[in-house]
């Protein structure tokens, strides 16, 4: 078992130039893990399960999604599924793609399998490890190594 929290992950993926916040979400859009600055909580759940269903109704129309790039005026929001789970990222508009890129390799990595979120999702319900708390308070290889995962970019402006 790891020794370190999905918190703490998000935190290190946070610190990469041009990040704001970021979470881990289950596949039906409930926040696992989030490391965002002060946010409504209903508005970041709601966000969340857009965002999932969205990728799922892509995946069912054009097969598996590497990732999704979502740009507005000052701010771009990227999702990238993963497995058992997907994770979302707040950037500024001027992030450098590629040094995220390499950021999420390591979360992947970090984070490991569906079981690690899944169990990290328990943990948090029980209140293991700590004082019983909601995640809102508070990426192996890439899943497609070979690069032929689409790529979807939205520009919503």
């Amino acid at each position: 078992m790891p020794s370190w929290s999905m918190e703490t992950v998000l935190k290190q993926l946070n610190s990469t130039p041009g990040v704001m916040g970021s979470l881990i979400c289950d596949p039906e859009g409930q926040v696992v893990a989030q490391a965002f600055p002060p946010i409504d909580a209903v508005l970041l759940r709601d966000a969340a399960t857009a965002l999932v269903d969205s990728i799922t109704g892509l995946e069912k129309l054009i097969g598996a999604v590497g990732a999704l790039d979502f740009r507005y005026g000052e701010a771009r929001l990227v999702a990238k599924p993963i497995p058992g789970a997907t994770l979302l990222v707040l950037c500024s508009k001027s992030v450098n793609l590629e040094l995220l890129g390499m950021a999420l390799a390591v979360v992947i990595k970090k984070i490991g399998s569906p079981e690690t979120i899944a169990r990290a999702k328990a943990d948090t319900a029980s209140g293991r490890g700590g004082q019983k708390r909601d995640p809102l308070d508070e990426f192996s290889e890439l899943d497609d190594p070979d690069g032929d995962l689409p790529d979807i970019d939205i520009d919503v402006d």
